[in-house]
């Protein structure tokens, strides 16, 4: 059990490091990738309890101390991230197949930049700077769409490797029978 907690405090820290340090040193087009969204999507898979928000918070630790942004936001916002991509694992995108993958990487990566980017625009607003909607800007758009395709890209190419060593995961759609 405490080498558990240990590799993943080490797993988690990692990844937050590396999506600080080696996804801004990538090039443009793949620069919006980002590792924390695909590696919560197949977290999910294994462990889906609250518990897990905890290693989130964690991560927003991280990310407060080397980020510009509000210390308290970035401790609020990984765990908020995690709980959107939870709810819609645990209520709609539950049979573990591609489509459901893709699904939950999409969702979860709009909704990160919709609320990062929201925050930004309301500091902007109580700072009170000369700020615009960001949904009126064609980087915001620009990022969105690299950032979507970039995460989906690299959640294909994982389920398959992942669909190759394990039978855990299905390809196809699978529906209920009543």
């Amino acid at each position: 059990m405490f080498w558990k907690i240990i590799f993943k405090l080490v797993l988690f820290s990692f990844l937050a490091v590396a999506q600080l340090s080696l996804a801004s040193g990538l090039p443009f087009w793949l620069r919006e990738i980002n590792f924390l969204i695909i590696f919560m999507v197949f977290f999910l898979e294994n462990n889906s309890n609250l518990n897990t928000v905890w290693w989130f918070v964690l991560v927003g630790f991280i990310f407060g101390l080397y980020q510009s942004s509000s210390f308290a936001f970035s401790l609020l916002f990984w765990p908020a991230v995690f709980l959107f991509c939870r709810f819609f694992y645990s209520n709609f995108l539950t049979n573990r197949s591609l489509y459901s993958f893709i699904g939950l990487t999409a969702l979860t990566t709009w909704f990160y930049y919709l609320i990062l980017n929201s925050a930004i625009y309301l500091n902007g607003l109580f700072l009170e700077e000369k700020v615009s909607l960001f949904l009126m800007h064609s980087s915001f758009w620009l990022s969105l769409l690299l950032g979507t395709v970039c995460n989906l890209g690299a959640v294909i190419i994982i389920f398959y490797f992942t669909n190759l060593a394990s039978n855990r995961l299905k390809p196809v759609f699978i529906f209920r029978k009543k």
